[in-house]
């Protein structure tokens, strides 16, 4: 193993969590590198260190700090270790590092995510051994580390924190992309000086592709197959009759979006431009568009014609392609200085209003609900993790040709996604957070909605209840007590087998005495009345740490541990009892 440390696995919880780490190295025990910009001018001993950094796990803090330690560290006491940090507004994958360092031999330390949001902040290291290797820069020339990827295997109740790298497909495109302005001999950048360890690094940068720990997305196909978009280029894919395979695409990126068409053709799209096209019975074929774009939606309107969602410099772009040549043709576009391109007002006589905005399109959803299409565009004003401000705006738009239409009334919900048997509807505030959103189990036939509640009834000592009085506490006391609503969060989607039948797994805040502080306890819970009231289940999950219910599948519980490991389980007993149905690899 390239490096090893112990984290427990339960440390994944529902909300993101602010920790505050004590006893790390702060700036003074380092050099704080500048990031190479157009202002940068080389000293005599300097070259360039670049390098990409990728968290195997959706939804994380990454990484923005690279250590790095000369080989005469210990020579004297004012040697200190190099510190990069990540470029930032990057439409890519991970984070990206480019910084002039002075030559001699290093290796890597650590890689660090550092966030700083008020009075606290947030700190991570992830440390390297003596066989993740060392690289020598030398005055005027680049050194390319290729990616390094952090991948926390899971191995029994604890995860093994890995680091290792991988080389770069194209050395040098760091600069090439993100410092046009900086001037080098591609031909004569370097890497990681040679040693023996190159195959059991590809060995297992090929274990931890096909044993993904988290999904990005989750797509049902016409013929019910299910499709989980995975990290570097991985689909994982559970059919019609209960099988699962794997399946990849030549990426390192990750894949974000996904369409498949009644022939089974099919389209995957992700970040740097990542899009590829696989007809039915034959390989991938690599369709991918320019690299400072993200391919965020696809979408068949019929089975030759392919609409794609592109977000690039601050805007997105609405396409179309036949299958049958690939030749794009813009529909569409957006951005919040200048909205709709393509745009037909209430009034034909209204002029488009000016705008001025520094906000950026970060993110788009689509709903479709009562034969009514609808995109929102997200913004937020600050780019930075913390702190920022959500902006966004929908509109109403044809699906054939992509003309948006403003609205005079929104709609109702946010998103309706499948839960079993029945649908999941969410209301348009809160749509951040499944948390603050009211939910409703929906009837899209019918139009009609069922609100789903999120509390349990709790009496003395976590005693749950339907009743409206709690039992006697005493023959002597004749009152009774009302039950005290205790709220919870969804982990995930409620699943309902029936029109009343449903379960979900749910967070709920309850105070730790050994922390001394009020977390989240998992529970796996169920309701008989179609969501107005919920009661813990007396069955339990297969693991703590697996919180995700698939809502495709309707005739039983598909549970994932995503965010964890790649484990699925499956209940035909409302949870009595679980097959372990896809495992993840021991290696």
């Amino acid at each position: 193993m390239l490096n090893i440390s112990i984290a427990p696995r339960y440390l994944c919880t529902l909300i993101l969590t602010c920790v505050i780490l004590s006893g790390c190295a702060t700036t003074s025990d380092v050099n704080l590198l500048e990031t190479l910009s157009p202002a940068t001018v080389l000293k005599q001993d300097e070259g360039v260190v670049i390098v990409r950094v990728m968290h195997a796990k959706h939804r994380q803090l990454e990484f923005n700090q690279v250590t790095i330690v000369p080989e005469n560290l210990n020579a004297s006491e004012t040697i200190k270790p190099e510190r990069l940090q990540a470029i930032e507004n990057v439409a890519t994958t991970g984070t990206v590092f480019m910084s002039p360092v002075k030559s001699g031999r290093y290796a890597l330390n650590s890689v660090r995510a550092f966030y700083i949001f008020g009075e606290r902040w947030y700190s991570h290291f992830a440390s390297t051994d003596a066989q993740m290797g060392t690289f020598e820069v030398k005055p005027g020339e680049v050194v390319d580390l290729g990616t390094i990827i952090y991948y926390p295997k899971p191995q029994d109740d604890m995860y093994v924190e890995t680091l290792f790298h991988i080389p770069a497909n194209n050395p040098g495109e760091i600069l090439t992309r993100h410092a046009p302005y900086y001037s080098f001999d591609q031909s004569q950048v370097r890497g990681w000086l040679e040693d023996e360890q190159e195959e059991d690094r590809e060995t297992l940068y090929a274990s931890v592709a096909q044993n993904p720990i988290s999904f990005a997305n989750t797509y049902q196909a016409p013929d019910e197959t299910i499709y989980f978009l995975a990290k570097f280029g991985v689909l994982v894919i559970r059919d019609a009759n209960g099988d699962w395979d794997i399946d990849a695409v030549d990426t390192n990126q990750d894949l974000i979006s996904v369409a498949v068409n009644s022939r089974g053709d099919m389209a995957v799209g992700g970040h740097e431009g990542t899009l590829f096209w696989k007809p039915e019975g034959q390989d991938w074929q690599d369709r991918s568009q320019p690299k400072d774009s993200i391919v965020r939606h696809l979408k068949f309107t019929d089975d030759d014609t392919l609409f794609m969602a592109t977000l690039k410099d601050n805007r997105l772009t609405i396409s179309s392609t036949q299958t049958d040549n690939f030749e794009w043709q813009q529909r569409n576009s957006f951005d919040f200085n200048s909205g709709w391109a393509n745009y037909q007002p209430l009034k034909e006589s209204a002029k488009k209003s000016k705008r001025t905005s520094k906000r950026t399109v970060d993110e788009l959803s689509i709903l479709t609900i009562d034969d009514k299409h609808f995109i929102t565009v997200y913004a937020m004003h600050d780019p930075d993790f913390f702190g920022n401000t959500i902006k966004s705006e929908i509109y109403q738009f044809d699906p054939e040709s992509w003309v948006v239409y403003e609205i005079e009334d929104e709609p109702e919900f946010s998103a309706v996604v499948p839960a079993g048997l029945g649908e999941l509807a969410m209301e348009r505030e809160g749509f951040w957070s499944l948390g603050d959103s009211q939910l409703y189990k929906y009837n899209s036939q019918t139009q009609t909605k069922t609100e789903i509640n999120n509390h349990f009834y709790v009496c003395n000592k976590n005693q749950y209840t339907l009743e409206q009085q709690c039992p006697l506490a005493s023959k002597s006391s004749p009152s009774k007590k009302k039950p005290v609503k205790r709220s919870f969060t969804f982990a995930s989607t409620p699943i309902f087998l029936n029109e009343t039948d449903g379960y979900a797994v749910v967070g709920v805040p309850e105070y730790d005495k050994e922390k001394g502080e009020r977390v989240q306890k998992i529970k796996f819970a169920e309701t008989k009345d179609a969501g107005a009231s919920w009661m813990p289940s007396t069955h339990s999950l297969p693991e703590p740490y697996c919180h995700k219910l698939v809502g495709y599948v309707k005739t039983h519980l598909l549970l994932s541990c995503s965010g964890s490991t790649g484990d699925f389980y499956e209940s035909f007993d409302a949870g009595a009892s679980w097959e372990h149905v896809r495992q993840q690899e021991n290696f």
